[in-house]
């Protein structure tokens, strides 16, 4: 039973609604405690309807939302995003909300497997959600690094 302590440890801190295992790799990344190599961010909604018109009918299923602060964050992981069809799809929506007040962010895979990226999102969300500022120190930045790898690990690796 190689793994079930990790594995109890993680499903602690899952929240319902994940839409995909990399989607459930960001949130815990970006919301589990510094100490552990998280980012500390408050818990987002996820895949939860957010309402654009007055009238309640219709409505976008951002990947990601910290409804208070009215912030959104999309991952673009996967081949869903790369057709030109998809593209403008995804980019009318974007739209939408950025005309209904959400402020809009996107993550790609790579954000993930890059310490400088992934720390440059964070800080971009920071901003977003005015939490203040990401620790950049040695030890905080190895935590980091060590987490993603660790969960990644579950999902193939930093190397994908």
């Amino acid at each position: 039973m190689r793994g079930v302590k990790k594995v109890r440890w993680a499903l602690r801190y899952l929240l319902p609604g994940s839409g995909s295992p990399m989607e459930t790799v960001l949130v815990l990344v970006l919301m589990l405690h510094v100490g552990v190599g998280g980012y500390g961010f408050p818990p987002p909604c996820l895949n939860k309807r957010c309402y654009i018109d007055e009238f309640g009918m219709k409505y976008y299923i951002p990947d990601l939302w910290w409804q208070t602060w009215k912030v959104i964050l999309e991952y673009f992981g996967g081949p869903d995003h790369s057709m030109p069809h998809d593209m403008v799809s995804d980019n009318l929506r974007r739209n939408d909300l950025l005309d209904h007040g959400e402020q809009v962010l996107v993550a790609v895979h790579e954000h993930l497997i890059s310490d400088s990226r992934m720390d440059h999102l964070a800080m971009q969300l920071s901003r977003q959600l005015g939490t203040g500022e990401i620790d950049m120190s040695r030890e905080a930045r190895a935590r980091r690094h060590e987490l993603r790898e660790r969960l990644l690990r579950w999902e193939g690796g930093l190397s994908q």
